[in-house]
């Protein structure tokens, strides 16, 4: 059981090509160290990026102050000012489509009068002129 059983088991492959015996060359490690050394380069300017950006603690309160004086100024300046001016504009539109409506319905009758007694008017001229060209013949 001892010879027949332990040659068709093959023994684990090492995942690099190379033995894990051996040291890595040099090169490679020169490269290594240098991708590791640009990796902490690029940490250590992108966390001073950070701390330059970022506010001071005590500027944070008297920009939130700032900010909410300036809405609050923003909001006060619109319900005295523009608020009623937009409303009164709305009062006046209203009142002129009333007014409109009104005129419309009043006018519509006098129109269709017109408009029949100027159809009427042609209708007689057409008939004059149809008559008063049989008779010179």
């Amino acid at each position: 059981m001892g010879a027949g059983g332990d040659q068709g088991v093959e023994p684990p492959r090492p995942l690099h090509p190379k033995s894990s015996a051996q040291p890595p060359c040099p090169a490679e490690m020169r490269a290594l160290l240098a991708a590791l050394l640009l990796l902490l380069c690029a940490c250590c300017l992108q966390a001073a990026l950070v701390r330059r950006e970022a506010p001071a603690e005590d500027a944070a309160p008297a920009t939130l102050d700032g900010f909410f004086t300036r809405q609050f100024q923003t909001l006060s300046e619109f319900m005295t000012k523009e608020l009623p001016q937009k409303l009164q504009a709305e009062e006046l539109r209203s009142q002129a489509e009333a007014y409109l409506d009104r005129a419309n319905k009043q006018l519509a009758p006098l129109a269709q009068e017109l408009r029949s007694n100027f159809v009427g008017l042609f209708t007689s001229l057409l008939d004059l002129g149809k008559d008063k060209g049989e008779g010179k013949p």
